[in-house]
């Protein structure tokens, strides 16, 4: 309850939103990076446009009926599937989100 007031932002406080993701495997590794900041034009904060963004690319490939899997359906079973993944990633980018990907 004391941290929650400070957490919370001001009207158009601007902020930013940074991930890194690695994976290893046992002969390659892959690297990804993600940073995006508050939007001036928009006035939509990197969280809500890093989140927000996601859920309607996904939301998109279920009404497009790309992705129509049934029950509980984590995240990782759209990433398994290579052309779904680049959709989400290609919506993403037209809303200026970009994921970098470096393979070691």
């Amino acid at each position: 309850k004391l941290l929650l007031p400070k957490w919370k932002l001001d009207i158009d406080e601007k902020e930013f939103t940074v991930m890194r993701m690695i994976v290893q495997g046992q002969e390659k590794s892959f690297t990804w990076d993600m940073s995006d900041y508050f939007d001036e034009e928009s006035h939509l904060s990197s969280m809500a446009r890093t989140t927000g963004f996601t859920c309607t690319a996904i939301a998109g490939l279920v009404l497009d009926g790309a992705f129509a899997r049934k029950g509980i359906c984590p995240p990782e079973f759209i990433g398994a599937e290579q052309t779904l993944f680049e959709k989400v990633l290609q919506y993403l980018r037209q809303r200026k989100i970009d994921y970098r990907m470096k393979e070691n």
